[in-house]
């Protein structure tokens, strides 16, 4: 069943909750780098805030969903990030309010504007609110997005007013406890109060999707293929084209593993997979390429946690030591190739 879309008067209030936000021009003051979280009362999802625009250039606030939001903040603040690389921004599970220029927004972003009988002018000030998940485009609220975001606002603007007088408020978001605003019922409303909260973990069974194995098989293709002092590197990411951009659905990015080997930079293997079931197709084409080349490798490196705990067990299954590495030179030059093929089409 899609997701309901905000009504006019959801719609409303978030643009209200918008504007008081953007009144208090809290990146004049706020670090992206000063994290608080905004807990859903409905939910219980912790949304981890950034405030953007410490450099003038796309002002808004960013609400990184739970654990796995968190994480893309983590690697969005990490020194050594890679803008270069091919799964920029498709990590990203979070909510976004920015405010751009009119060329910026869509038709049904004008089309709300107009119904609300609302009027920007100039850059920077149009309201553009958006969700985004791992693997798949920036798209529209629904209607649940649309209430957590105006509460995020709000209490985004209490927060950020009080760290403008108070610049020790956030520091224990550096240490691994964050000051996040919980709601609680009182009498026949509701209160927003602080509470210092530790960093959410991703559970272990959500960093790997189940997969079935047939051992037999390994066996045999583990025996038949001859040791080799070859180095394979391999890397599982999002593909750098859409599925579905139709207008009807979301669009998505489809999975793709490709396997290298590194001397002779020679392709060995290329997989695409949907988001359900990529985990078992990758791990099968790893099984395929040992078998269809007749050799095992002395090393399979990767670079992303996602490849290191997908391949992990079934390369020690086929003799093959693993090892995690920061970057892969040759994969990283396919993938460049691949995106400008793709772009052109």
């Amino acid at each position: 069943m899609k997701p309901a879309s905000p009504s006019l008067e959801v719609w409303r209030k978030l643009h209200e909750a918008a504007d008081g936000f953007k009144a208090i021009e809290a990146w004049t003051w706020m670090s992206d780098a000063s994290i608080f979280g905004v807990r859903d009362p409905v939910t219980g999802t912790v949304a981890y805030c950034s405030v953007i625009g410490e450099l003038g250039e796309l002002l808004g606030l960013v609400a990184y969903l739970g654990a796995v939001g968190l994480r893309a903040l983590d690697e969005t603040l990490s020194s050594n990030g890679d803008y270069s690389d091919i799964n920029l921004g498709k990590d990203m599970k979070c909510l976004m309010a920015t405010f751009q220029s009119r060329r910026d927004l869509d038709k049904p972003d004008l089309e709300t504007i107009r119904q609300l009988g609302l009027s920007f002018r100039g850059k920077q000030n149009w309201p553009v609110f958006r969700s985004y998940e791992p693997g798949f485009l920036p798209w529209y609220l629904t209607e649940d997005q649309a209430i957590f975001l105006t509460l995020i606002l709000q209490q985004a603007a209490e927060v950020c007013l009080r760290a403008k007088d108070d610049p020790d408020l956030l520091a224990t978001c550096h240490e691994g406890l964050y000051l996040v605003r919980v709601a609680e019922t009182c009498g026949e409303g509701i209160v927003w109060k602080d509470q210092l909260m530790p960093r959410e973990q991703l559970p272990e069974g959500d960093l790997v999707p189940p997969i079935q194995v047939d051992e037999l098989r390994v066996v045999k293709v583990r025996n038949a293929a001859r040791a080799t002092s070859a180095v394979w590197d391999a890397d599982v990411f999002y593909a750098p084209a859409c599925i579905g951009e139709n207008g009807k659905s979301r669009p998505y990015f489809p999975f793709m593993c490709l396997w290298v080997d590194r001397d002779s930079e020679l392709i060995l293997g290329m997989e695409t997979a949907e988001h359900d079931g990529y985990g078992q197709a990758f791990v099968d084409k790893l099984i395929d390429v040992v078998q269809q080349m007749k050799m095992r490798p002395r090393e399979i490196r990767v670079k992303r946690d996602i490849a290191y705990r997908l391949y992990e067990d079934i390369a020690a299954k086929l003799g093959i030591p693993i090892r995690q590495v920061p970057k892969l030179s040759v994969i990283e030059g396919i993938q460049k190739e691949l995106a400008g093929f793709l772009g052109k089409r």
